[in-house]
């Protein structure tokens, strides 16, 4: 049985509180609405004004970016 590192919540977000503000503020809003407060892309669009293409868009290049930054980071995320 795998015993469950207790810190390794914080330490995630600890690591993505440093790199989230690398994102454009449009992205941090598409990202928030839909893993924070689990909106749809519809929702989000509809919210903000934006096609559903754009908000696609947003949180597809928030998530690369911040995939890459945790990576430059040295982050290495759950194993």
């Amino acid at each position: 049985m795998h015993a469950t590192d207790p810190y390794r919540h914080s330490d995630n977000r600890d690591a993505l509180a440093r790199v989230f503000p690398r994102l454009t503020a449009d992205q941090r809003i598409a990202v928030v609405l839909r893993f924070y407060r689990d909106l749809s892309v519809d929702e989000i669009a509809r919210l903000v004004g934006a096609p559903q293409g754009t908000v696609k868009s947003r949180l597809h290049h928030a998530m690369r970016q911040l995939r890459e930054a945790l990576q430059e980071d040295g982050y290495r995320g759950e194993s």
